[in-house]
């Protein structure tokens, strides 16, 4: 499956940065953050270790930061890898206010998403929304109205539930690569494109 959200976002990124003009790239891209947000809640139910899963993410957040700053100058903006980091506080958070009332946790959910939004993260409340999402299973009317609430070309991603079941079977965890670097290295290759 990571193998699959790879492809997905390099195909995005090629339109985002070399074929702006061609939106079906940009609408193919879309569906790579569901798959790399299924797959951090997935690796929270799983991890033996939540500092080092946090502290890994933001040091490949920081380093693909700089280049993305160096390359394209894309200043205050900052890349899905820090989102995603606070979605992983988000999740840890709702997990120790389990205890709490069901108005409390949700009030912690809007508070991150809020936090999203004005640190200009990558996806700002909405990475936060459909993290909570996957987290509770719950792809009613209220994956359906986050997807109504953010711009159109995300909106697609209102199938990515169904997408990310299908995509579930093609079994990759036998590569050895470290997706991480591979997100910092895609930015270094691009730039590069973009220099020349």
């Amino acid at each position: 499956m990571k193998t699959i959200a790879y492809f997905l976002m390099i195909i995005d990124h090629i339109g985002l940065l070399f074929y702006p003009d061609f939106d079906w790239l940009r609408l193919i891209g879309r569906f790579s953050l569901p798959f790399y947000v299924f797959m951090l809640v997935q690796g929270f139910s799983y991890t033996r270790n939540l500092d080092r899963y946090l502290l890994r993410l933001l040091f490949w957040a920081v380093a693909s930061q700089f280049v993305i700053w160096f390359a394209f100058g894309y200043r205050g903006h900052y890349n899905i890898l820090f989102s995603l980091a606070l979605c992983l506080c988000c999740l840890e958070c709702y997990e120790r206010m389990l205890k709490c009332s069901v108005w409390s946790r949700w009030c912690m959910v809007f508070i991150w998403a809020w936090l999203g939004h004005k640190l200009r993260l990558d996806y700002g409340w909405y990475i936060v929304a459909i993290t909570m999402c996957y987290r509770l299973k719950d792809f009613g009317l209220v994956w359906v109205a986050i997807h109504y609430l953010c711009p159109l070309i995300q909106g697609i991603a209102v199938l990515s539930p169904w997408v990310v079941k299908f995509c579930q079977r093609f079994d990759d965890r036998h590569l050895k690569i470290d997706w991480y670097f591979a997100y910092a290295f895609q930015w270094v290759v691009f730039s590069f494109f973009k220099l020349v």
